[in-house]
C-alpha cells in the first residue's frame, strides 16, 4: 500500500509542512530533519506526484499598506522599516515582493481583489485598519482562503487570519515605568487625538503603570498626531498652563518631536526642567536635541516574522486542504526602554 506525505509526518511526529518542504527541496527545515524524512519516503516508496505539493507558481508576495485617515501612516516612516525586514526575509525563501496600497474611502473589496492577481500572499499593515469598516469579514466570507493573509502592526479579531503586533500595552507601561524609577510623580500624558487599536493599547498601559502608584498624578494633554500639529497644540496648552508635570510621555516620537520644539520655545530645558519620552524609536530620535528617550518598536522583524509565517502558510496551502489548516498565531512582539538624553530626574533631585 502507498504510503501518504501525512502519514510520514505522523510517523515521524512532524508537521506535514516540514514533509512537503523536505520532499519538494524547499528551504524551512534543518539538513538532518529533510534527510530523515526523504529517507523514510524512499523506505517505504514513496515519489512526489507532479499534481501532489506543487511548487508555487506564482513567487511573488504583495505588502499592502491599508490608509484609513491616512494621518498616520502618510505621517512616518514606519512602514518602510517594515518592509526592510518583509524584503529581507523574502529574498532568502525566494520571493518577490510587491507594494500596494488600500484605501478606506475607496470599494476595498475591488482593490483587494485587484492586488490578488498573481500573488502567493498577503503582509497587511493593519496600522490604521478599524474593525467597523467590515470589509475583512466580507472578504473572507465570499471566498475561500486560498490566497494567505498576514496582518501586522494590528490584530483583528472578527477574522481568524494571522497577526504580528507590538506590545504596545507593555511597552508604554514600561515608558511610565522608567519615569516613575527616576523620581518623576507629576507626569504628563500628550495622547493623539486620532485613535488607532495601538493608542488605546498604549492609553491603558499608562493607566496600569499609575494603578498602583498613589503618590503619582497624571495629566493627559490632547493633542493631534503629526509632529507640527502636536506643536501647535502643546503651544497652545503651554501658554495657558502653570505648574506643569516634571515628565511626559507622548504617544509616538512624531509628538515628541513636536513637544521637543514647543518646550524649547517656553525656555524649558530638557532634561534639566521637563523630561519627556516618545514611542517607535524613529531613526530621528537621535538627530533631534537632546536625543530622544524612548519606547522601541522592533520594526523590521515585526515583518520578517511576518514574512516567515506567510511563507509557512503558503506551504501549508499546498501540502493540506483549507479545513486541516493550523489554527491562527496572534503574537505581540516585545519592546524595550531605548535610553538617549531626554529624561532625567526631576527638577531639585538627583538623578536615578
Amino acid at each position: 500500500m502507498r504510503i501518504t506525505a501525512k502519514e510520514i509526518a505522523k510517523m515521524l511526529d512532524v508537521s506535514p509542512s516540514a514533509v512537503s518542504l523536505a520532499l519538494n527541496g524547499r528551504p524551512g527545515v534543518s539538513d538532518a530533519m529533510r534527510k530523515l524524512i526523504v529517507n523514510t519516503a524512499a523506505k517505504y516508496n514513496y515519489t512526489v506526484r507532479p499534481s501532489q505539493n506543487p511548487l508555487p507558481a506564482v513567487r511573488n508576495i504583495s505588502y499592502v499598506i491599508y490608509v484609513g485617515e491616512g494621518l498616520v501612516v502618510n505621517e512616518v516612516s514606519f512602514h518602510s522599516i517594515v518592509f526592510q525586514g518583509i524584503e529581507a526575509q523574502a529574498k532568502k525563501l525566494g520571493y518577490n515582493v510587491s507594494v500596494s496600497y488600500l484605501y478606506s474611502k475607496q470599494d476595498e473589496e475591488d482593490q483587494m481583489n485587484a492586488i490578488l492577481q498573481n500573488t502567493a500572499g498577503v503582509i497587511l499593515l493593519g496600522t490604521e485598519f478599524e474593525e467597523s469598516s467590515g470589509w475583512l469579514s466580507r472578504y473572507f466570507a465570499s471566498r475561500s482562503p486560498n490566497i494567505p493573509i498576514v496582518m501586522v502592526d494590528n490584530m483583528t479579531f472578527h477574522v481568524d487570519i494571522d497577526c504580528i503586533c507590538t506590545d504596545n500595552l507593555r511597552g508604554a507601561y514600561k515608558a511610565i515605568e522608567h519615569l516613575i524609577s527616576q523620581g518623576h510623580t507629576e507626569i504628563g500624558y500628550f495622547s493623539s487625538i486620532q485613535r488607532i487599536l495601538n493608542f488605546d493599547e498604549r492609553r491603558e498601559g499608562v493607566r496600569l503603570a499609575l494603578a498602583g502608584n498613589a503618590q503619582s498624578r497624571l495629566t493627559v494633554v490632547p493633542v493631534q498626531f503629526s509632529s507640527e500639529k502636536a506643536y501647535r497644540d502643546i503651544c497652545l496648552w503651554l501658554e495657558k498652563s502653570r505648574g506643569l508635570p516634571t515628565a511626559f510621555f507622548a504617544d509616538s516620537d512624531m509628538i515628541a518631536f513636536g513637544a521637543i520644539r514647543a518646550f524649547h520655545k517656553f525656555g524649558y530645558r530638557i532634561p534639566e526642567d521637563i523630561s519627556l519620552i516618545g514611542f517607535d524609536d524613529m531613526p530621528a530620535c537621535e538627530l533631534v536635541s537632546p536625543p530622544l528617550t524612548t519606547i522601541k518598536v522592533m520594526k523590521e522583524l515585526m515583518g520578517s516574522k511576518a514574512m516567515e509565517l506567510l511563507h509557512q502558510r503558503i506551504v501549508e496551502g499546498m501540502a493540506l486542504p483549507s479545513t486541516e489548516r493550523t489554527g491562527v498565531f496572534r503574537t505581540a512582539i516585545s519592546t524595550h526602554v531605548k535610553v538617549r538624553r531626554s529624561v532625567g530626574a526631576p527638577r531639585g533631585k538627583t538623578g536615578a
